[in-house]
C-alpha cells in the first residue's frame, strides 16, 4: 500500500529514534520497495547502533537507489575486507538479508573463511537467498561438524532450488554426508525431496537406507500408485532376509564366551529389521496407523504386541503377510528358526563360520561397520583358525572406523573391551 509506505517513511524521518525498533521499521520498508528513501535511510549508515547500521544497508541495497546503495555497498565491501572476523560475519548477515541473487557469489566466497563463526554466518546466509543459493558450497560444509547443522538448515530453507545440487551430491558423497542430505528431504514439503528418499531405499549402505526410511516415516509417508512395488516391496523382501540371517547368527554365538557385545549387536540389529518390516507394511495398507503400530511394537506387552500381529493378519493380504510373519512373532532364536523351516531357510555356520562370515569384507554384512566391528572384538578374544588373514583383509576395508580398530588391537590388544561398545 503506497499510504503505508509513505507513513513508514514518515516515522522514520520525523518519530522513531529507538534502535530496538528501527532494524523492524527499516526492514518493512525495504519489503515494501518504498521509493525515495535515501534521504532518511542514509545518515543510519552513521547509527552508533550495529543493527541498525546493519538494517540500513540492507534496506538501500534491496530498493537499489543509486546513492543510497552504493554508499551501503561501500560499506558492506569493508565489513568483509575486514581483519575481524566479527565484522565479515555482519556482512555475510547483511548480504543474506537482502535476498538478492546478485549476492550469491560475495556468499559463497564468504562460506570459506578461516573463522567459524563468518561461515556459520554465511550458511544462514545462504539458506536466505533461496533460489539464488550457492548449494554446492552449502553441501560442503557438511563435511565440517560444526558447520553441519547450519548447512542442512541452508538447505532446507533452499527447498526446491537446493534438490538438483542435494541430488547430484546423493550419488557420490561419503555416507555421513548422504545420510544429513537424506535428512533435509525429509523435513522438505516437496514431492521431489520424497522421490529423492524413495530412491535411497534400496542403497546397500545400511545407514543410508535407515536414514531414507526413517525420514519417509517422520513425512507421515504412504506408497502412490506403483511405488510399492518399486521400492517397498524390495525393501521389504531385502530385511525379511536379513532377519532371517541375524537369527541363523545368533543362533550360532549362543553361549560363547567374549561374544556378549556381538550377541547384544545382532540383537538390536533384529530390533530393528523387524521394525522395519512393520514400517513398510504400513506404508503400504493406509488401514495401519503407522506410528500406533510401530509405538505397540516398541513399547507394548508381550499381550500388546500378539494383537498387533493378530490386527495386521486382518488387513494385510495373505501372501504379502505370510513370509513376514515368523519373523515378528515373539519367539526366542531357536524357536524362530523353527517356525522360518516352514518357509524360509536360514543356514547355521557355528560360531567360527559365522564370524568369519562377518568379518568378511565382501560378504553379507560388509556395509554394516557396527556389527563388524562388534565381531571384531569377538575375534580377537577367540582362538579361530585364520583370524588375523580376515582381520588384515578387512583392515583393508575403505570403512576408516573398522581399520583403526584393527591397528590399534594389534598395538594393545586389552584396549578393546568386549564387554563395552566404545567403537562407534
Amino acid at each position: 500500500d503506497p499510504r503505508a509506505a509513505v507513513d513508514l517513511r514518515r516515522l522514520l524521518l520525523e518519530v522513531e529514534q529507538d534502535p530496538k525498533v528501527l532494524p523492524a521499521l527499516l526492514a518493512a520498508l525495504a519489503a515494501a520497495e518504498t521509493e525515495h528513501l535515501s534521504e532518511a535511510v542514509e545518515p543510519l549508515l552513521e547509527h552508533e547502533d550495529d543493527g541498525v547500521r546493519a538494517a540500513a544497508m540492507v534496506c538501500l541495497l534491496r530498493t537499489g537507489e543509486s546513492s543510497g546503495a552504493a554508499m551501503a555497498e561501500q560499506q558492506v565491501g569493508s565489513l568483509e575486507r575486514s581483519a575481524d572476523p566479527e565484522l565479515r560475519a555482519r556482512a555475510a548477515g547483511v548480504l543474506g538479508d537482502t535476498g538478492l541473487a546478485r549476492f550469491a557469489p560475495r556468499v559463497q566466497r564468504l562460506l570459506t573463511d578461516p573463522a567459524l563463526p563468518v561461515r556459520l554466518a554465511s550458511m544462514e546466509a545462504a539458506g536466505k537467498l533461496a533460489a539464488a543459493g550457492p548449494w554446492p558450497a552449502v553441501i560442503e560444509g557438511l563435511r565440517e561438524r560444526d558447520l553441519r547443522p547450519a548447512a542442512m538448515r541452508a538447505l532446507q530453507s533452499g527447498g526446491e532450488s537446493a534438490l538438483d545440487a542435494m541430488e547430484a551430491s546423493l550419488r557420490e558423497a561419503p555416507v555421513k554426508h548422504r545420510v544429513s542430505l537424506l535428512k533435509v528431504c525429509g523435513r522438505m514439503d516437496s514431492r521431489r525431496g520424497e522421490e529423492l528418499l524413495l530412491q535411497n531405499l534400496l542403497q546397500d549402505d545400511r545407514r543410508t537406507m535407515q536414514a531414507a526410511l526413517s525420514a519417509l516415516r517422520l513425512r507421515g509417508y504412504r506408497a502412490r500408485g506403483s511405488e510399492a512395488r518399486e521400492h517397498l516391496t524390495p525393501l521389504l523382501a531385502e530385511e525379511t532376509r536379513r532377519v532371517i540371517l541375524l537369527t541363523a547368527a545368533r543362533v550360532d554365538m549362543e553361549g560363547v564366551v567374549q561374544a556378549d557385545l556381538l550377541r547384544r549387536a545382532l540383537d538390536l540389529a533384529l530390533s530393528r529389521s523387524q521394525e522395519n518390516s512393520i514400517t513398510v507394511l504400513a506404508m503400504q495398507h493406509e488401514c495401519l496407523d503407522m506410528e500406533q503400530v510401530l509405538s505397540s511394537w516398541q513399547h507394548g506387552t508381550r499381550a500388546m504386541r500378539a494383537m498387533l500381529l493378530e490386527l495386521m493378519e486382518s488387513s494385510v493380504p495373505r501372501r504379502v503377510l505370510s513370509p513376514v510373519l515368523p519373523l515378528l512373532e515373539d519367539l526366542t532364536s531357536p524357536e524362530r528358526l523353527d517356525r522360518l523351516e516352514q518357509c524360509q531357510q536360514a543356514e547355521l555356520l557355528g560360531p567360527g563360520g559365522r564370524l568369519a562370515e562377518l568379518l568378511d569384507r565382501a560378504g553379507p554384512w560388509r556395509n554394516d561397520p557396527w556389527l563388524q566391528g562388534c565381531a571384531i572384538a569377538a575375534a580377537l578374544h577367540l582362538p579361530l583358525p585364520r583370524v588375523e588373514d580376515l582381520l588384515a583383509d578387512l583392515a583393508d576395508s575403505a570403512e576408516p572406523r573398522l581399520a583403526d580398530m584393527i591397528h590399534q588391537s594389534r598395538q594393545d590388544p586389552s584396549a578393546l573391551d568386549p564387554g563395552a561398545a566404545p567403537f562407534f
